[in-house]
């Protein structure tokens, strides 16, 4: 047992030894980005974040710094994409929605998003409350209750607690089930919930999968699409406003 403790003692120490140099240095590319950044040198500022991320580090600050620094370069596409990623761990920032918005405001393409229904709504915000490995806890621990209590009523000899025990094992077995069902659903809502930033200043988009197929629209940098499905290198995607189009991968950046 002492042999076991010991030998996990010098693994997590092996691995925050060779994990606090990357750390540092990750600090240091995002420092010197900054001072870059100050400097006006947007294109070498963008270089040292970028080493950051070649490094697994991630952060809201480092997206929204990069969506600022492409935007002083009018790359908007690039702009709008880190926002989009810094907006994705921190949902309620308000220095990034208001650059991004600023910056929504510079592009081409006004698409107002589709209205949903109330029970679309409902449904979308119920099943995003937690992520798909959290409501599988949460269904795990229910069952965990369910066996316990029930063990515990089979074993009472009061009827009323008989009863209480009974009641409150029902409830975690309904918890349980109920998770399980919205861990199948948060599953399928985030392999269908696909997005995109176009990256083309102008993307022309197709009725179908071939650049000999006819054109439907067209599509602008910068603007925010919904990936319904693959075939090859071709991606059909849906514009915010319900149009659907066949475009090459290569010219957007999926979220």
């Amino acid at each position: 047992m002492m042999k076991t403790r010991i030998y996990f003692g010098l693994l997590v120490f092996g691995l925050l030894w060779s994990w606090a140099p990357l750390m540092a240095q990750a600090d240091n590319y995002f420092d010197q980005g900054k001072e870059l950044y100050r400097a006006e040198r947007y294109h070498d500022a963008i270089k040292r974040w970028e080493a950051v991320l070649s490094l697994n580090q991630q952060s809201s600050a480092l997206y929204f710094n990069l969506g600022n620094a492409h935007y002083q370069l009018n790359e908007l596409g690039p702009s709008i994409y880190y926002y989009e990623k810094a907006l994705a761990l921190t949902p309620n920032d308000r220095d990034v929605l208001a650059n991004r918005g600023f910056v929504q405001n510079a592009l081409i393409d006004v698409n107002q998003p589709m209205p949903k229904t109330l029970w679309a709504k409902w449904n979308e915000q119920v099943i995003t409350l937690q992520t798909t490995k959290q409501w599988a806890i949460m269904a795990v621990l229910a069952m965990i209750g369910f066996v316990t209590l029930f063990l515990v009523y089979s074993w009472s000899m009061s009827s009323s607690w008989k009863r209480g025990f009974f009641a409150l094992s029902m409830c975690c077995l309904v918890i349980s089930m109920c998770a399980v069902l919205l861990a199948f659903k948060s599953d399928q809502f985030t392999a269908q919930d696909r997005w995109a930033i176009i990256f083309e200043p102008e993307l022309i988009l197709r009725s179908g999968p071939r650049a000999s197929e006819s054109v439907v629209f067209e599509l602008h940098e910068g603007t925010k699409v919904k990936i319904l499905s693959s075939e090859g290198n071709w991606h059909l995607i849906m514009s915010q406003d319900g149009r659907e189009g066949w475009v090459l991968a290569e010219s957007m950046r999926e979220l």
